[in-house]
């Protein structure tokens, strides 16, 4: 495994973090080049200046995950049939990646989606709702990056406001992926979950479509059935059970 960092952190951490995979994947038939990028804990100041800039304080696990690394990146390559191959990428982005996605669309950044977007999906899928209280996206919802998916889409820490009598929680967060369509697919109640199935699912390239309806490529089913074949029968949910708890 290749280590790039300039402050580090015990192997160990990185081991528990991501639980034993990097031995996996270095064990694993066809997969070479192991590279995971280490980097040093975000500072405390930061994680309160980033709350308050934003006006949302950040869910427990996530700020536990930065105070302990200020994001995440481990890719891998794959030998397929003599040719070395980019495949795993694993991404969480550190703090200051961690943006705000704006409301509206402008022509210098085509890849944002609108209000009007997201409320009509809601509508077309009523089973999908992004709340316990079944609320459609509001004024008040807000949108941060945790991940590009190398633009095949987002994934993004989504904060939705809830009923204004439930006097001790009034925002809540969850982890969804914007394709490219603006489509919003929900992946998982907790960022401590998303990071699991990141994980699980081995930083495979468009891993997150397997929670969509329209699946991945055909390219990425190929490697998903050379590397991981468990992963298309095991992890793919129907979109209508999966809700935020």
């Amino acid at each position: 495994m290749s280590i790039d960092s300039d402050h580090l952190v015990d192997a160990s951490f990185y081991d528990n973090l991501t639980l034993g995979l990097i031995k996996i994947l270095e064990k694993t038939p066809g997969i070479q080049d192991v590279e995971l990028e280490q980097r040093s804990p975000c500072e405390r100041a930061l994680l309160s200046a980033w709350e308050q800039r934003n006006g949302c304080v950040l869910p427990d696990d996530l700020r536990q995950f930065y105070t302990s690394v200020d994001g995440f990146k481990l890719i891998w390559n794959y030998n397929y049939a003599g040719e070395i191959l980019p495949v795993g990428n694993m991404v969480i982005n550190s703090l200051s990646g961690l943006k705000k996605i704006n409301c509206l669309k402008c022509q210098l950044d085509p890849d944002t989606p609108t209000f009007q977007d997201l409320d009509n999906f809601v509508k077309q899928n009523p089973s999908m709702k992004i709340t316990t209280n079944n609320n459609s996206y509001g004024a008040k919802t807000k949108f941060f990056e945790l991940d590009a998916c190398q633009n095949a889409g987002k994934v993004c820490l989504v904060y939705t406001e809830r009923q204004k009598e439930e006097l001790f929680k009034l925002e809540e967060s969850s982890i969804w992926f914007l394709d490219r369509s603006y489509c919003w697919h929900f992946l998982a109640e907790s960022f401590s979950k998303y990071f699991r199935m990141m994980l699980v699912h081995l930083g495979l390239p468009q891993w997150q479509f397997l929670f969509t309806s329209m699946g991945p490529t055909p390219w990425v089913e190929q490697m998903i059935v050379l590397i991981a074949p468990h992963l298309l029968s095991d992890t793919k949910v129907p979109i209508a059970s999966m809700e935020p708890m």
